[in-house]
């Protein structure tokens, strides 16, 4: 597959990156290992995972994530991640990527259980995981991601069953299904702990 990112995509980006902070975060990997452990640089490790706290066009305050997040079709979100890595990354790091769907699903979070659900898509029928309706909204623990606005976040992952569909997360509802790449959706990055 080619990746074409245009001129003015690749500016608007350097723009977004210059308020990104660029602190390291220091961490114990067996604490990490049984919670999240946030920190004041604008990431949180979850498991064997650090995940920036901030959707991509949103800017980290110190204590919450402020602004719009910015929308992608699928192919420039996953170049996003080396254009951020290859200008000097984030939080000192310039190993990010775009999460595959087990861990972007990892973070969901369903406060009262969740169900399985069938829908059917143009490639055929898919069974997914859905928060339950009395669960909380967004599927999301808001104080290791806060201020996201419930909406859908690309996975690395493509539908292999269709050519035009890769998987996302719904934070709204949280439900793992897989979607159109053309559609533009939020991007939220993650590195795996050495």
């Amino acid at each position: 597959m080619h990746t074409r990112v245009t001129q003015a995509f690749k500016t608007s980006f350097v723009l977004t990156l210059m308020v990104f902070s660029s602190q390291t975060i220091a961490f114990d990997p067996h604490e990490a290992l049984k919670q999240s452990k946030e920190s004041n640089d604008g990431t949180v490790v979850v498991g064997r995972t650090q995940w920036m706290r901030c959707s991509l066009g949103q800017q980290w305050d110190g204590n919450t994530c402020t602004g719009d997040a910015s929308r992608h079709n699928w192919e420039d979100a996953n170049a996003l991640p080396g254009l951020m890595n290859a200008q000097g990354g984030f939080a000192s790091y310039t190993d990010w990527r775009l999460p595959t769907i087990d861990e972007l699903a990892s973070i969901r979070q369903c406060s009262a259980g969740s169900t399985t659900e069938t829908v059917t898509l143009p490639s055929g029928q898919r069974t997914f995981r859905k928060c339950t309706e009395d669960s909380a909204r967004p599927a999301i623990d808001s104080r290791d991601f806060p201020n996201d606005d419930g909406s859908i976040v690309w996975s690395s992952t493509p539908d292999t069953s269709d050519s035009s569909l890769a998987w996302i997360v719904n934070i709204g509802v949280g439900y793992t299904d897989s979607f159109f790449r053309s559609y533009e959706q939020r991007v939220r990055l993650v590195r795996t702990l050495q």
